[in-house]
């Protein structure tokens, strides 16, 4: 294993233990741009949304796994998804 691969698997570890941590994303006044940015630095393709009766689970997709990320009330994930209309110039009313 070269010294590349031992700090990118070091890394990753670092990801995937702070990505188990359930996080309540619906605090500070832009939760989508907030939760962009904490994609972007965990090296994140997607964010799903999987909506539940109580909540909404986040999960990113990192390295071609999806890994737990944090958790929404309804109202806030709707809040979330209509920035990301907004930011993409898409009819929020969809």
């Amino acid at each position: 294993m070269t010294p590349e691969d031992a700090t990118g698997a070091k890394r990753q570890a670092e990801v995937t233990a702070e990505l188990a941590r359930t996080r309540d994303l619906s605090g500070g006044p832009e939760p989508a741009v907030d939760l962009l940015l904490q994609a972007v630095e965990a090296r994140a393709t997607d964010i799903h949304f999987d909506p539940n009766q109580d909540y909404v689970d986040v999960r990113l997709r990192i390295d071609g796994r999806l890994d737990p990320f944090g958790r929404l009330d309804h109202k806030a994930a709707l809040a979330v998804l209509s920035q990301f209309k907004l930011m993409a110039d898409l009819d929020i009313a969809e």
